[in-house]
């Protein structure tokens, strides 16, 4: 009985470091964000964190087109792809991982028949 305490408090453990180094580099991830966005001519833009297939995702929700465009101009986007790959390996495809949209997009999908 002794014994499967043990290794249910170490399983317990392990999963407690786990979680917490998840949200230790989330909140690394989020003050990246900042560091790229904060101080800009723009309304700052939110972040949005996912998983898809056990990798992670980022969406990058700007206010309007207009600071979309700004950010994609002054390469604001190229230099968050850039710290974000910084905290993964080779594998990592930070172009499929980080979208970016803005509210109010119409999206339109034609079906084929």
């Amino acid at each position: 009985m002794k014994t499967f305490i043990y290794i249910l408090l170490a399983l317990l453990a392990v999963i407690a470091f786990l979680i917490f180094r998840r949200n230790q580099v989330k909140s690394k991830q989020y003050k990246d964000f900042l560091s790229v966005f904060e101080n800009s001519n723009i309304t700052m833009p939110e972040l949005k964190f996912g998983w898809s297939y056990s990798w992670p995702t980022f969406t990058v929700m700007f206010a309007n087109k207009a600071d979309f465009e700004y950010a994609a101009e002054n390469k604001m986007c190229e230099l968050f792809n850039k710290k974000i790959e910084a905290f993964y390996d080779a594998e990592f495809d930070v172009e499929m991982a980080i979208s970016y949209d803005y509210q109010g997009r119409k999206v339109t999908v034609e079906l084929q028949r």
